[in-house]
């Protein structure tokens, strides 16, 4: 008697009379053989569609505890080829019971529908086929499976596909599968298409081509061997709305969920992938890259679905290599952009090469009211070893922060569009681009179409080359406490008046644009308030560069700028008090007018110079006026008479030069000796010469001695006055450097 007459007369010795499909089954296993169950072997008979299979005959099922004494009766396994059982379109009626069971061959049901509950927990199988079937709910807890896991090509579940810490010796094949399990508020068994979470699958996950979830895909904790391949999928669980947490809505508003899972290989996530819930890969372990290019994340923020808000998360993810959300280019040669309607947060991530967001698009407007709202990609604190590129067409909608991370290349955003304005009411508006305390190992680039509506934040950021601004477009730029080796930008760049911050920024030198002064005192000014140490900084910049001009007029620009501030603060107290603050308000303004006249703060020291010899020019005529009168006398007191009287001096005596005593007035460190023996008469005017007697005629009665002497007084005292401000100025004792 042959083998295949052993099994069936086995099974009817234990079951009674078979079903058709039973029959072909018994017969086909010990050869290895694919028991046909329905008119053909064809897939695309619509006969074995498992959709039509409510009108499938009786003699097409096969009893469920009929297949359980196939896998667990050790005489019956014996009589099984190592080819396994393979059944293709008949029907199991009822709840399939296959748990704690080791059977080591392979179980394929190809396009089957099986009905109730399939259980294969504790189970330990070569390989299980499930390809085209269509089952009700599936669970394969800690189940051992030696090869793979095929859900593909047509298969449909329509509950919960178990998989909690399941072993897979090969690959888990979801391609083109459907799992249609959506939350349902209050039902407790809903929401939840696959959970594979603690799984450990040594091959690749597939969930590509068609694949459609509707409800959550859980692998939080798997560790995958292979890549996760999830392009051309898509993945649905909705948030909703007035709920509170309560059966069935644990996974509402979660696509994709494989939170602390290792990934060996690559994740695909991209080339057509669609979520529309959160996709969750926060504290993943990626061996290889992600890509997202030409993918759709879609969980916007919406006013009372708590699970809304965040479309990508991947905090605290450690990326061995590339990350790219950006735009691809498919094989029709369309153009796929990677979207997101809600936040992407890759904050704290670890970044082994790139992360690429060239063209993509990320929207989380701030709305008024909703939390999770207002920021588009949350990149904050991320380490990446190579560069970010933020830019060919990248657009965002709400804030991108980078605030504290690490950049070992370049961070990128030439012809990148950054939009979150202020609004109303909303706390997160306002931000653009946030980069504050970021490190850069090489260049920022901000060039090229690169456009801000809102600040961009860069301040505490630290450049190691360049900042790039030229050719963008900045409504605000906060670089306080900033550092580059150089800037390279252009005037049109330049934020509006006031909203420019430049306080503690430092650079080595400008690389590129404007470098005048008066360009660059521009600039300055279009700070939001007033701080030396920008003026400071220019100031080093073009002395450093050869231009001395340009330092001191930077350098009178500031103390200008400070003095202005100074007057403006002490007339503000003098409003207040104006008894007890008009000593203040005299003195600031005195001391301005002063220091910018005379030495020009002490950058324009040569200035005391002019006005000494302007003050020796104009005491020359008096003094010559004074001498013509006769007020100016000999300090000798014989030739004082002589003078007085005859208007005459001893041979012997120094004659009086008009231009000499005037200069030992004006400077009080040159001594020439006129000063010594001439000096403004102390009571009477000496008689005039006969020679130009109508000169002191006329005179006498002007330049009297009384007059001259203190004309004198004045000349000396602002002679000091003057030298001392040219000596402090030429000595930086005033300068503020």
């Amino acid at each position: 008697m042959s083998q295949t007459n052993n099994l069936e007369k086995l099974a009817i010795a234990q079951f009674g009379k078979l079903s058709e499909a039973e029959t072909r089954l018994m017969r086909a296993a010990p050869d290895g053989r694919t028991a046909y169950c329905g008119p053909s072997e064809s897939t695309n008979d619509p006969a074995n569609d498992p959709s039509h299979s409510n009108d499938w005959d009786e003699q097409r099922d096969i009893r469920a505890k009929l297949l359980r004494w196939l896998c667990r009766d050790n005489t019956a396994k014996g009589h099984i080829d190592p080819y396994g059982i393979r059944i293709y379109a008949a029907r199991i009626p009822s709840a399939l019971d296959l748990s704690s069971i080791q059977f080591h061959f392979p179980l394929a049901l190809s396009h089957c529908r099986l009905f109730e509950h399939f259980n294969l927990d504790l189970s330990e199988i070569q390989d299980l086929d499930l390809t085209g079937a269509w089952l009700e709910e599936m669970s394969a807890e800690l189940a051992l499976v030696r090869g793979y896991i095929v859900l593909k090509e047509g298969f449909r579940a329509t509950g919960l596909i178990e998989l909690t810490g399941v072993q897979v010796g090969a690959s888990l094949e979801c391609d083109g599968g459907e799992f249609v399990n959506p939350p349902q508020a209050g039902v407790k068994t809903s929401g939840t298409a696959i959970n594979a979470e603690n799984a450990r699958i040594t091959g690749d996950v597939l969930l590509r081509k068609g694949f459609s979830a509707k409800g959550t895909v859980w692998l939080m904790g798997a560790t995958i061997g292979g890549n996760l391949e999830c392009w051309g999928g898509r993945f649905e669980s909705p948030g909703l709305k007035g709920t509170e947490g309560g059966p069935g809505e644990e996974g509402a508003g979660i696509a994709l969920n494989f939170a602390s899972a290792n990934v060996q290989g690559d994740t695909l996530l991209g080339d057509g992938f669609t979520a529309l819930g959160k996709v969750d890969l926060d504290g993943a372990q990626i061996g290889g890259r992600i890509d997202c290019d030409g993918g759709i994340f879609e969980n916007p923020a919406l006013d009372g679905v708590e699970s809304s808000g965040t479309a990508l998360t991947a905090e605290n993810t450690k990326v061995r290599g590339d990350i790219f959300l950006g735009e691809m280019l498919s094989d029709d040669d369309e153009i796929m952009r990677f979207s997101a309607r809600g936040e992407v947060n890759f904050g704290g991530a670890q970044i082994g090469g790139v992360l690429n967001c060239d063209g993509g698009k990320f929207e989380n407007p701030p709305r008024v009211g909703i939390e999770d709202s207002g920021i588009a990609l949350q990149a904050s604190s991320i380490r990446v070893t190579d560069s970010v590129f933020l830019g060919g067409g990248f657009s965002a909608i709400g804030t991108v922060d980078l605030d504290g991370a690490t950049i070992e290349g370049i961070l990128e955003c030439k012809d990148g569009r950054f939009r979150n304005p202020q609004c109303e009411g909303v706390t997160t508006g306002g931000i653009a681009l946030n980069a504050r305390f970021i490190q850069v190992r090489d260049s920022v680039i901000l060039t090229n179409g690169f456009s801000a509506e809102g600040s961009v934040k860069l301040n505490n950021a630290r450049i190691t080359s360049r900042l790039e601004l030229n050719g963008g477009t900045l409504e605000s730029l906060d670089l306080i406490d900033t550092s580059a080796a150089s800037i390279v930008d252009d005037e049109k760049s330049w934020p509006q008046e006031g909203n420019l911050a430049l306080d503690g920024f430092v650079y080595e030198r400008i690389s590129g644009g404007p470098t005048d002064a008066a360009s660059r005192l521009n600039w300055l000014g279009r700070q939001s308030s007033f701080a030396r140490q920008p003026y400071r900084q220019l100031a080093k910049v073009l002395r450093d560069a050869g231009d001395d001009e340009g330092w001191r007029r930077v350098c009178f620009e500031m103390e200008k700028r400070a003095w202005e501030i100074r007057r403006k603060n002490q007339f503000e107290k003098w409003k207040k008090s104006p008894i007890r603050c008009l000593p203040g308000v005299l003195s600031a303004a005195t001391a301005d007018y002063l220091l910018r006249g005379i030495i020009g703060y002490g950058y324009r020291s040569f200035r005391a110079v002019v006005w000494l010899l302007l003050i020796w020019s104009a005491w020359a005529l008096i003094y010559y006026a004074g001498f013509q009168a006769g007020s100016i006398v000999p300090t000798d007191k014989e030739n004082y008479t002589l003078f007085v009287e005859k208007r005459s001096v001893l041979p012997s005596y120094e004659r009086f030069h008009v231009a000499a005593y005037s200069l030992e007035n004006s400077f009080p460190l040159i001594k020439l000796g006129i000063q010594d023996k001439w000096e403004p008469s102390p009571d009477v005017q000496a008689a005039p010469e006969n020679p130009g007697g109508w000169a002191a005629r006329v005179l006498m009665p002007v330049i009297r001695p009384d007059l001259l002497r203190w004309a004198n007084w004045v000349q000396i005292g602002l002679g000091w006055i003057l030298t001392t401000f040219f000596a402090a100025g030429v000595t930086g004792l005033i300068r503020r450097e």
